[in-house]
């Protein structure tokens, strides 16, 4: 008999606490790092206490650690394990097998989806490494889905059965840290494939502002029964982000159609967890948020028109009969002109449906405020025996606990009194299903005793249950990489398994490739991707296929193409197209086909091709980039008329924007405040206020000007995201790029820390100035302190005149900041320059004051050195200003010439 989990999201304790309520067997949920969704972490406290209640049901709790590491991660990777094995986690889901070269504990490992697990070699490959649990690819057919069970009987197999679909096959996707500097494989993804786009082929447009990318959502309710017998032992639903409402009516509805299925066939599957569920409402997949179901998710299709909820068809029969029951304030939607239109309902009973128009509803009030209350009580069965002297506690799982009594003959049945006190479990999670007394039921127990008897019987009864919930102090696998020649390590942006092809069982037997190992430039921060990957390599592999979305399959026999069908083409080879898609910012993404993989592919455009796009063309076609945000790379050239020309009105107002404020939309930023609030506005889904606190990464989504203020939309996942001044973000938050970061600081400090400083620095030099009985700025024992001295008021003068005859070139550099001088414009490559020559002249220093100096001296030294220093900066910048600093300037360099020639002359 097979033992069948139902899987459910978690995004916090609460969450996979209701979730464990609603009939969940097992529930996944993020920790406070190295989960693939960095908006859902919790504490290791709070994930304790969510194992605490899923452990009292026999219910599994697993947690994530599912991105791509980095070497100096590892150390806190290892820490973090130790804690969730500590916290009785039952296992952990994870994508890095550098992760097995560390001192894990003997916890279970799942195979995240992102491992890209599809084929039988791959699962089998995992399952000899110690992976008791394979989360398959979403994509895979019921019938790929059983050969791998036929070829890997003692693996446990994961399936996804409801929730969002990625696009790309999983562990693949590079699309969104290419684009947006976000890295999927990190847990940062933009979801590129949920923007709006146009369909380009050449320079025609084919489709416009559409969601080409966007695929419908996966839903198995009928095809439960049919993957349970293919092998499936763990059914998980998708949703880490979505909300509680969302994960009880999920929930609920495939744990009632789980429970429908055993019913069926007892002798072979049963549930793995224990209880049984009362719901106070009737479950319903449509009603929680969902664009639409595939019919196929070997071979999905999109929702082009919105990425949005379309929730539940309504139909009406007449005016005033709706498929089902409108209340006040409900949430319709339609599509009107290849565009969704949302409004509220106000009065449900004088509403007149126009004719033509299917309607959905997105937002069911009654059903949110049903939902919103406790919905469900879960409980474990358990038989009581009554003796002469001694009670039984039986549980379902068969677990029994006994407790001795005394009892004495009773003049009257007390069959009733009995049941209704050891019949008190409301405050456990036991629930009387049978109560059998010994003999003819005259026995009297004083209620107090009973009272008493049935704490007890509680009591043994999940102390028992406790002890088996303790873990195994092993875990045996049938490799262990930390001490054999299947050393994984990390070299800077490759995972790679040594020695493997060498080894005859070794896991290129298994199907494991370097390219399944390798983790490229992007996934380890953004450096212009586009520069540094190979072109053949796609950003994006999927099984949807816009061809087939659009009708022009070229292996379907009733297409609309009007391109014969050839075989050779279609199935043996790549098939190339002209077909493009153009992101809202400029950005071009080429398409390609593989016909007989049944796959398309993506990939970025040359940078030729982008810098051609965003200036636009002379061709006298049409212009279909009128909401297209143009990215200059050198904001300050003034770019030619007849380039301006050429541009639509929405496009020269995109571009002065970015000309003026230095960014636009799709921008990333990190919150620097405590908390900032986004408001909505009229049309926005989302309609209540959002926080975003510190630490949280934003991109700009939309930007409006109104009278004299920038109004700025900013989302940081799909339920937080609203509107607020780009003042307000300014002041609150900085660019993601850590030179921003660190700008942002050291602005907010610079005038505390420098006079901090400064005034060391000067009580070290006073010091040191009276131990030599003499008062000399600049006597220091090598040119390199002099040198420091010159670099900064150079530094500080080139600042200055920057941030008084150039701001916006500091803006620019602000907003997209880089090392590298030979890229940016003279006067901020001289100021970079400046910044590299201080860096290497104050190694110079330590060094020297390290190897010539004692202790004591060297530190005075050190010290009287940045202090001065920082008066140096202060004093030059200051007076910048008003012209003096540029004559302070000259007069420093004189006299710094002036001593070193006269101590040469000395020596």
């Amino acid at each position: 008999m097979k033992s069948i989990e139902l899987l459910a999201p978690a995004r916090t304790a609460d969450i996979g606490i209701e979730a464990i309520r609603h009939g969940a067997d097992a529930v996944y949920i993020g920790a406070e790092a190295f989960g693939a969704r960095a908006a859902a972490g919790n504490s290791v406290e709070d994930i304790r206490r969510l194992v605490e209640f899923a452990h009292t049901f026999r219910a599994s709790v697993y947690v994530t650690v599912n991105t791509i590491l980095y070497d100096h991660e590892l150390e806190a990777v290892e820490k973090l394990c130790w804690q969730l094995y500590e916290a009785q986690v039952d296992a952990l889901i994870v994508q890095d097998l550098q992760l097995l070269s560390l001192n894990l504990p003997p916890i279970p490992l799942h195979a995240s989806t992102q491992m890209d697990n599809r084929t039988v070699e791959k699962v089998r490959g995992l399952s000899s490494l110690g992976f008791n649990q394979v989360v398959l690819a979403r994509e895979l057919t019921i019938e790929e889905i059983a050969a791998i069970h036929q070829a890997c009987p003692d693996t446990l197999l994961e399936v996804f059965v409801h929730g969002a679909l990625c696009v790309s096959l999983s562990g693949l996707c590079n699309i969104s840290e290419a684009l947006f500097h976000r890295s999927a494989n990190r847990g940062e993804c933009a979801q590129v494939c949920r923007m709006e786009m146009d369909l380009l082929e050449g320079d025609k447009v084919l489709l416009k502002d559409k969601h080409l990318l966007s695929l419908r959502d996966n839903c198995q309710l009928h095809n439960l029964e049919k993957l349970l017998f293919a092998g499936a032992t763990s059914l998980k639903i998708e949703g880490r982000l979505k909300d509680m409402e969302y994960v009880k009516n999920i929930t609920a509805a495939y744990s009632q159609a789980l429970n429908a299925i055993i019913a069926k066939h007892p002798a072979l599957f049963r549930r793995k967890s224990v209880g049984h569920v009362k719901y106070t409402f009737q479950p319903n997949v449509w009603k929680s948020f969902n664009r639409g179901f595939v019919k196929d998710v070997s071979k999905p299709d999109a929702n082009i028109l919105t990425p949005k909820s379309m929730g539940e068809p309504i139909t009406f029969t007449t005016p005033h009969q709706p498929s089902a029951t409108l209340h006040n304030g409900d949430g319709l939607c339609y599509i009107a002109n290849d565009k969704l239109v949302g409004f509220r309902v106000n009065n449900a009973t004088q509403f007149h449906p126009v004719a033509g128009i299917q309607y959905y509803r997105n937002q069911d009030v009654e059903w949110d405020r049903q939902l919103s209350k406790p919905s469900a009580e879960r409980r474990i069965y358990v038989d009581i025996e009554v003796c002469a002297d001694h009670i039984n506690m039986t549980e379902e799982t068969g677990i029994r606990s006994t407790v001795p009594i005394h009892s004495e003959p009773a003049n009257t049945p007390q069959a009733d009194n009995i049941r209704e006190q050891l019949g008190k479990l409301g405050n456990t999670p036991y629930e009387l299903r049978q109560l059998s007394i010994q003999g003819d039921a005259k026995l009297f127990i004083p209620s107090s005793q009973l009272a008493a008897a049935r704490r007890t019987l509680v009591k043994q009864l999940e102390e028992t249950r406790s002890k088996r919930n303790t873990k195994s102090e092993l875990r045996i696998t049938k490799y262990e990489l930390r001490n054999t020649k299947y050393e994984l390590r990390n070299t800077n942006y490759e995972i790679r398994i040594t020695n493997y092809e060498s080894t005859p069982h070794g896991l290129s037997d298994f199907g494991f490739r370097n390219s399944d190992f390798k983790f490229r430039n992007s996934d380890f921060g953004f450096n212009y991707y586009e520069l540094t990957h190979d072109p053949s390599t796609p950003l994006m592999q999927t099984k949807y296929c816009l061809r087939r979305q659009l009708g022009k399959c070229l292996k379907t026999q009733n297409r609309t193409t009007v391109q014969p069908y050839n075989r050779t083409t279609a199935e043996t080879q790549n098939h190339t197209t002209d077909w493009q898609l153009r992101l809202k910012n400029g950005r071009l993404l080429r398409l390609q086909f593989d016909c007989k993989q049944c796959m398309m592919k993506v990939f970025m455009l040359s940078i030729l091709t982008l810098l051609l796009s965003c200036v636009g063309n002379n061709t006298g076609q049409e212009k279909p980039t009128d909401d297209t945000i143009i990215n200059i790379v050198d904001t300050t050239t003034i770019q030619p008329d007849s380039t301006l020309m050429a541009l639509t009105p929405r496009q020269v107002d995109s571009l002065n924007f970015r000309l003026k404020h230095h960014y636009s939309e799709n921008f990333n930023f990190v919150v620097k405040a405590d908390s900032l609030t986004l408001i909505p506005r009229q049309g926005d889904l989302l309609q209540d206020t959002c926080q975003i606190h510190e630490g949280d990464l934003i991109a700009v989504a939309a930007i409006s000007q109104q009278a004299d203020t920038v109004w700025l939309k900013v989302a940081h996942d799909q339920q937080t995201m609203g509107w607020l001044t780009e003042s307000q973000l300014l002041e609150g938050a900085s660019p993601d790029d850590p030179i921003s970061q660190m700008l942002y600081t050291l602005s907010s400090l610079r005038g505390i820390w420098m006079s901090i400083l400064a005034a060391i620095g000067l009580i070290a030099f006073l010091i040191r100035q009276r131990r030599h009985q003499q008062m000399q700025f600049l006597k220091f024992p090598s040119l390199y302190p002099r040198l420091f001295i010159l670099l900064i008021a150079l530094m500080a003068a080139t600042y200055a005149t920057v941030q008084n005859f150039l701001p916006e070139y500091w803006q620019e550099y602000y907003f997209h900041p880089t090392l590298n001088p030979l890229v940016l414009p003279p006067i901020m490559a001289f100021l970079v320059t400046i910044v590299w020559l201080l860096i290497i002249t104050f190694i110079a220093v330590l060094d020297e004051a390290y190897h010539k100096l004692q202790a004591q001296p060297a530190i005075e030294l050190i010290i009287e050195l940045i202090g001065i220093g920082m008066i140096t900066y202060l004093i030059i910048s200051w007076t910048t200003l008003y012209y003096i600093g540029y004559l302070l300037l000259l007069m420093l360099i004189y006299k710094v010439f002036q001593v070193s020639q006269a101590q040469l002359h000395w020596k």
